[in-house]
């Protein structure tokens, strides 16, 4: 694992950790009172924008994201990696669920969407993180050359933080959640970078 990567693993993991026991002794308070911040943000002419950008990490919209996965992978002969795509996010999400039901924390009452199960981490956040992020790891190392790879690095990182704001602005996640969500999609993330390189 390169440093860089490393260190990324690292500090990501440290976070999470750090959010996970500040959740247990109960000192997550002023994490979450953060949230006001983004709300004062974006107020009720967003809502249809982030509902769009919430919904598209759903069955749906993660099946159409992977089929334009496909079709980059296919391009450059790299099929073989999307093992590495498709064990990232059934061992991810199935993680995400496990930890929901040890964690137990109830979602925020006033929520604006209909939605039920546990809130810590946000599996949402998480998936926009590995999903996203998969993508950026693709063109980094596949498609290095072409001259629109940083638009894209700053469109796909741009829907990994849209689709975290999301989940606070429709209030179905503390803050706590979805930092938590992501920092943990980007310990996976370096992970799946880590393994890419054995199809390079």
């Amino acid at each position: 694992m390169k440093k860089r990567n490393l260190y990324i693993f690292i500090l990501s993991f440290i976070l999470f950790i750090s959010i996970l026991f500040l959740l247990i002794i109960d000192k997550v308070e002023s994490i979450d009172n953060s949230s006001r911040y983004i709300l004062n943000i974006f107020n009720n002419n967003y809502h249809s924008f982030l509902l769009g950008i919430t919904n598209i990490i759903g069955i749906a919209g993660i099946l159409i994201l992977s089929l334009l996965l496909i079709v980059l992978l296919k391009r450059k002969n790299k099929l073989k990696v999307l093992k590495t795509y498709i064990y990232t996010l059934t061992i991810g999400t199935t993680s995400i669920s496990i930890l929901k039901l040890i964690i137990h924390r109830a979602r925020p009452t006033l929520k604006l969407l209909e939605i039920s199960g546990y809130s810590f981490p946000s599996g949402h956040s998480y998936t926009a993180t590995v999903v996203y992020g998969f993508f950026i790891l693709i063109i980094h190392r596949y498609y290095n050359t072409n001259r629109y790879r940083y638009i894209l690095y700053i469109m796909f990182f741009s829907m990994i933080i849209l689709t975290c704001i999301s989940r606070i602005y429709f209030n179905v996640h503390y803050v706590s959640d979805v930092l938590a969500g992501f920092f943990l999609g980007l310990v996976t993330l370096t992970i799946s970078n880590h393994f890419l390189k054995c199809f390079s």
